[in-house]
């Protein structure tokens, strides 16, 4: 090894940076001059083991493709130009050391200033950054991920290629526009007091329900507490709801229930109960396909009536199940419209047919009415208009 002469100053001081500063020729090896202390702690090997394993060819200790280094060292020569390079080193015990390398010809001694940094830590950082985007990338859920701001900066595939609920720039606009059941500003208070809030937002367009999802809202802190971002998890409620109707399940319309009485105490709440008066009669005249057309065509007819908060669910068979929120009149209207849709007769596959409906309404004002007791004078109210001719509305107040 040629000797490289460096004063005893200079060489404490390059000794004791956390920096591998090198001194090396420019040839094929990059063979080593000199190299601080630090750089023979960076590798695991000692000066003296270099020298005999390596016999101080830098370019031997490292794992990438020097050849194409050597291209770019050529290149920068020519145009008077330092280097700046990323690549691998195989450490002493066997493990993987990235590097920073950055370095400055010497044309006078046709040498090269090197200095190495350990970015292991940051590749590291990088790797798991990436297994985490994949992970992300491929879960069934909608993940929306928002700086603190509630900015939305990531959406996971799934919630890029939702058509009604992406293309928005704010989570808590994307919410605050299609959320039922509960108040926003409830939501945004509990997520900033650290709670992990559940809620359900409803997408139209054209009057129609385009799109029904279960959302889940969470904060992500740092390692020393501090909110950096807000992920929200969603997944369709349309995908586990009823095939034919595509409405919520009776344990979700229960669920909805709980949820506006706890957050919405105020509020009027009309339990409905509706039926296909003279189904069996459908199905048995014209088969099953009819009957299902019937049911969807009906459900059709609920969801163009329903506002922001009211929930609605197939309850079973032909009978559905609706909350209804607003005053009396309100919820008679929405009723009558669906009754007034009746009168129209409907066509499929060349079979003609009216359908009509008898509807149960039960009233629940302030608080104390638990869900059975509200469902069960919805249900009495409905039995009481099939007894008494059908095609009506039976509506139980509070008291009678």
């Amino acid at each position: 090894m040629e000797k490289f002469h460096i004063d005893s100053n200079t060489k404490g001081i390059l000794d004791n940076i956390n920096v591998g500063v090198l001194y090396c020729k420019n040839d094929a090896y990059s063979t080593i001059l000199y190299a601080n202390e630090y750089f023979y702690t960076m590798v695991g090997y000692t000066k003296d083991e270099v020298e005999f394993i390596f016999e101080n060819r830098f370019a031997d200790m490292v794992l990438d493709n020097v050849s194409e280094i050597l291209v770019d060292v050529k290149n920068a020569i020519e145009k008077d130009i330092d280097l700046d390079f990323e690549y691998r080193m195989m450490k002493n015990d066997g493990s993987i050391l990235y590097v920073h390398d950055t370095a400055k010809y010497d044309r006078e001694n046709d040498c090269w200033y090197v200095t190495v940094m350990d970015i292991t830590s940051m590749k590291d950082i990088e790797r798991e950054r990436n297994k985490l985007h994949q992970y992300l990338e491929n879960m069934p859920d909608k993940i929306t991920i928002a700086d603190n701001h509630f900015d939305i900066t990531y959406e996971n595939k799934n919630a890029r290629e939702d058509t009604y609920s992406s293309g928005w720039t704010s989570l808590l606009k994307k919410i605050s526009s299609n959320l039922i059941g509960t108040n926003f500003s409830d939501i945004k208070k509990r997520v900033k007091n650290g709670e992990d809030v559940r809620y359900e937002t409803r997408y139209w367009e054209s009057g129609k329900i385009v799109g029904h999802d279960n959302n889940y809202l969470f904060q992500i802190k740092d390692k020393r507490g501090n909110v950096i971002n807000y992920l929200e998890i969603s997944n369709s409620i349309v995908s586990q709801a009823d095939s034919l109707t595509k409405f919520p399940t009776r344990s979700m319309f229960e669920n909805y229930f709980e949820s506006i009485i706890k957050h919405k105490k105020n509020l009027d709440i009309y339990f409905v109960f509706m039926d296909i008066d003279n189904f069996k009669g459908i199905n048995d005249s014209y088969g099953h396909l009819i009957g299902d057309f019937a049911i969807k065509e009906t459900s059709r007819r609920i969801a163009s009536v329903l506002s922001k908060d009211d929930y609605v669910c197939r309850f079973g068979g032909d009978e559905f199940s609706m909350l209804l929120m607003g005053d009396f009149e309100d919820v008679m209207f929405k009723l009558n419209l669906i009754r007034y849709m009746s009168e129209k007769e409907v066509e499929t596959n060349g079979v003609k047919f009216k359908m009509t409906y008898s509807i149960g309404v039960a009233h629940r004002k302030g608080e104390g009415e638990i869900f059975s007791d509200l469902m069960e004078r919805a249900d009495k109210a409905l039995y009481f208009v099939k007894n008494n001719g059908k095609n009506n509305i039976h509506f139980i107040s509070e008291n009678k």
